[in-house]
C-alpha cells in the first residue's frame, strides 16, 4: 500500500508537458519533431493515455487543414472499422501511426530538400566522405536501383566507372561496395603519382 501510494504521488508530481501544437501540412513542417512532441506529452500524463488507440485518437484531433485531415479521416477509420471499412488490425498501434505519418508527410519534405543537396555533393577524390554524404542525403529519397547508381556516378571518374562496368552487381550494396574499392586504389595511385612528380595530392 505505501509503495502504491508513493508511486501515486510521483506521478502526481511530475511536470505536466505542453499539448502538441496542432499539426499543418505547411511547406517545411517538422514532422518528427511534432510527433516526439506528442509522446512526451503522453509520457507525461500516463494516466490520461493508457492505449496507443487512445493515444492515435488524439493525435488525429490535433491536425488540421483539408489534406491532412483527409489522410487521419481514413487513418482513423481503417484503425476502427467505421464507416464500413476494412479494419486493419495493425493500425492500432502507435508504432505503425507514426511510420505511416512519416512516410505520408515527413518523406515528401524533407525527400524533396535531400535530394536537391544531393544534386550538390561532388566527388573530391575522397570516396568515403562522398559516399557518406550521399548515403545520408538518400535515407530520405530512398534511391534505389539503376536510379541510385546514376546519382552516385555523376562525379566519379571515368575510368573507374570503366573498371567498374565489367562486373555485374546483384545488389546495390555489392555495388557501393565494389565502387569504394576501386575508388580508393584510384585515389591512392593519383597521390602517389602527384608524389612523384612533386605536385599538390587531391584530397
Amino acid at each position: 500500500m505505501a509503495q502504491a501510494i508513493g508511486i501515486a504521488i510521483a506521478n502526481g508530481g511530475k511536470r505536466q508537458a505542453d499539448a502538441p501544437l496542432p499539426f499543418k501540412n505547411q511547406k517545411d513542417p517538422n514532422v518528427k519533431l511534432w510527433l516526439l512532441q506528442c509522446e512526451d506529452y503522453f509520457k507525461r500524463n500516463p494516466n490520461q493515455w493508457r492505449s496507443d488507440q487512445d493515444r492515435i485518437k488524439y493525435a488525429l484531433g490535433r491536425i488540421e487543414e483539408e489534406d491532412v485531415s483527409a489522410f487521419a479521416f481514413t487513418y482513423r477509420n481503417k484503425m476502427t472499422g467505421e464507416l464500413g471499412h476494412l479494419k486493419v488490425a495493425g493500425y492500432r498501434f502507435w508504432e505503425a501511426f507514426r511510420g505511416q505519418w512519416i512516410l505520408r508527410f515527413a518523406l515528401t519534405h524533407e525527400g524533396e530538400r535531400s535530394l536537391a543537396l544531393m544534386t550538390q555533393v561532388t566527388y573530391k577524390g575522397n570516396i568515403d566522405r562522398y559516399l557518406h554524404e550521399m548515403e545520408n542525403h538518400n535515407t530520405h529519397v530512398g534511391r534505389s536501383g539503376v536510379a541510385w547508381r546514376q546519382m552516385v556516378e555523376r562525379h566519379i571518374p571515368k575510368d573507374v566507372l570503366r573498371r567498374q562496368s565489367t562486373e555485374q552487381y546483384a545488389t546495390d550494396s555489392a555495388w557501393i561496395t565494389a565502387l569504394r574499392t576501386l575508388c580508393r586504389r584510384e585515389e591512392i595511385f593519383v597521390k602517389q603519382l602527384a608524389g612523384q612528380h612533386g605536385g599538390p595530392s587531391r584530397s
